[in-house]
């Protein structure tokens, strides 16, 4: 049940130098509640005015005729106002045109905000993926996630105050999908790779999702990914979903380059 939730990255350890990536990239999605704003995803700031997240984070508001969203970039701690924070709506919710909410094939949103992000050291677009022909995409140990996972509090989930990560290793494809066959007997979502923690008691959970993973290539951390489903209440055994965002890089850039034509 959701009151024996316990700390996720979830069990991980709480962010110290939010300024420095990949945390200086990373945005909380908040809407507003009766009982206040709450945080229920994250993204991964790609320039000034775009963010990427999960889809399945924006899938039902995006049917809706505005966006009651706000981006809160540079955030830190959730209970107070932060050095460099910047509270600022999403202009419109460009989801891809292959997602399917039930299967998670092509988990992946783009958000566009309604003015310019101010940078600084504390907030900064993430360093896009490359190649490095040192890494081992098939069994990458090099990789960390992000989120502001839940903890117990009476019977509902809710936010860590700080943003906690843990260490993760994400598989390649060939890995992902045998594994996937193996113990669903499926073939995984189309545009996910699995990953697994470290720490096995460590998943990631409600409001973790959108989180960002990030892989380092050349010496610097690059966006692998943002968290996708699965692998919350689930059994251990299950792995963390992982939208695998270089995978969908033409489709950005085609998104970014002119929004209206995706």
């Amino acid at each position: 049940s959701l009151s024996v939730i316990h700390p996720r990255i979830i069990g991980g350890s709480e962010v110290k130098d939010r300024c420095r990536p990949p945390y200086n990239s990373m945005v909380a999605l908040q809407f507003e509640a009766s009982s206040g704003a709450f945080t229920f995803c994250s993204a991964a700031m790609l320039s000034e005015t775009v963010l990427v997240t999960a889809g399945s984070c924006v899938s039902q508001i995006a049917i809706l005729n505005e966006n009651p969203i706000t981006a809160v970039i540079g955030e830190r701690d959730l209970y107070m106002t932060d050095f460099d924070e910047q509270r600022i709506s999403i202009e419109s919710i460009k989801i891809h045109p292959l997602f399917n909410n039930l299967t998670l094939d092509n988990n992946i949103a783009l958000l566009r905000l309604s003015k310019s992000a101010m940078l600084s050291s504390c907030v900064r677009p993430i360093a896009k993926y490359a190649t490095d022909p040192t890494a081992c995409g098939d069994l990458d140990q090099s990789c960390l996630m992000v989120g502001w996972g839940p903890y117990a509090d009476i019977d509902k989930p809710t936010n860590s105050r700080l943003p906690r990560y843990a260490a993760i290793t994400v598989y390649g494809e060939t890995v992902t999908g045998l594994w996937s066959r193996f113990e669903r007997g499926v073939d995984p979502p189309t545009g996910s790779l699995y990953a697994e923690a470290a720490n096995p008691h460590i998943k990631a959970c409600f409001f973790d999702w959108g989180g960002i993973v990030s892989c380092i290539r050349n010496g610097i951390y690059v966006l692998g990914g943002v968290i996708g489903e699965l692998n919350c209440n689930s059994a251990v055994s299950l792995p963390i979903l992982v939208t695998d965002v270089p995978s969908y890089q033409t489709w950005i850039d085609k998104c970014t380059a002119n929004w209206n034509s995706c």
